[in-house]
């Protein structure tokens, strides 16, 4: 049995059509699967969280999924911080306070929640949630927040540390940021982090510093969100081979990442394991590209039909490999 568990190829498919993409190529070769679509924290947790957890979606907040009994809920932080724009003004001038907004609305109209799924990654903001925390401070709600909010992560590093070093600035750049921009931006967090001095997490970098306003100010419990969905892997099937995906394989997938993430557990329990990338730019023997890296880099990235041919191509072209690593004539 081979588990299908990509992430979503941004831009061009969801996490669901990815597994349904590799799970649909492999059956023509005899290949029975599991579609296991996962998230890390980033665009589509919600969804994916709400199908898992039977939530239904709420109309006054995008991509917010609530319970039919109101007590659990999940949102986006991405899609409520200017995620889906690439702009260097987003991230200079603008702050996550609509996210807190967005916040006082759900727990105002649900007070019996008791507990907040709030995916933080694919964030378009970089001010370490200050925004988040004046609403929520403003309204009262700050002690509600830290007892329901549970942050889910898609990546591990700091709020700032030396430039070029891990940190929240290391994904300023993907939101529009310009290098120059990058030590006025470290010291507005730098200055916000000894604004509020006190505890540290390993997720205080993620969002864009949502991670430190969650976890470090708040005390509101986060956690891997790769690993938190990964918790459901129905390893009972007897799973022969793990296969992955997402968009672009990098250096930053190993910062907690659902591709790496998957790779460590079926390390942990013996399986092989494989994936293949939009995009790959590190040297992985498990890792396979589907496309022509040089054009990726150069921003010539495939239309959503392109990349779904792409992707079935890319799997028929390795069926022989997927065919020695089931036999366990290949390495994971």
């Amino acid at each position: 049995m081979i588990l299908i568990a990509p992430d979503k190829f941004k831009g061009t498919m969801s996490a669901e059509t990815a597994a349904h993409c590799i799970a649909s190529t492999l059956s023509l070769y005899g290949y029975e699967s599991i579609k296991f679509p996962m998230a890390d924290g980033g665009e589509g947790t919600a969804m994916i969280l709400a199908h898992i957890y039977g939530l239904q979606p709420e109309s006054c907040v995008p991509k917010c999924y609530v319970k039919s009994d109101g007590t659990v809920g999940v949102m986006e932080a991405g899609v409520l911080t200017y995620g889906n724009t690439r702009s260097r003004d987003i991230v200079m001038d603008k702050d996550s306070a609509e996210l807190g907004e967005a916040l006082r609305l759900i727990m105002g109209k649900y007070p019996q929640m008791h507990t907040l799924y709030l995916g933080i990654g694919g964030t378009g903001t970089c001010d370490g949630g200050a925004g988040m925390l004046h609403v929520l401070s403003q309204c009262g709600l700050e002690t509600r927040a830290s007892q329901c909010l549970v942050g889910l992560c898609d990546v591990r590093v700091p709020l700032v540390a030396p430039i070029g070093e891990p940190s929240a600035l290391m994904f300023a750049p993907q939101k529009g940021a310009l290098s120059e921009d990058l030590p006025l931006l470290a010291a507005r967090l730098r200055k916000w982090q000894e604004h509020r001095p006190g505890r540290s997490s390993v997720y205080d970098g993620a969002g864009g510093g949502l991670g430190f306003a969650l976890a470090s100010v708040l005390g509101a419990r986060c956690v891997d969100g790769a690993a938190y969905f990964a918790e459901a892997i129905p390893w009972e099937r007897g799973i022969d081979l793990i296969v992955s995906g997402e968009g672009r394989i990098d250096e930053q997938t190993s910062r907690g990442k659902v591709v790496d993430t998957l790779r460590r557990l079926a390390a942990a329990h013996g399986v092989p394991f494989l994936a293949f990338g939009g995009c790959v730019t590190t040297a992985s023997s498990w890792a396979l590209s589907c496309t022509d890296d040089a054009s990726i880099s150069q921003g010539q990235v495939p239309s959503p039909e392109q990349a779904v041919q792409l992707l079935k191509t890319c799997v028929s072209n390795h069926i022989n490999l997927i065919r020695q690593m089931i036999n366990g004539n290949a390495g994971c």
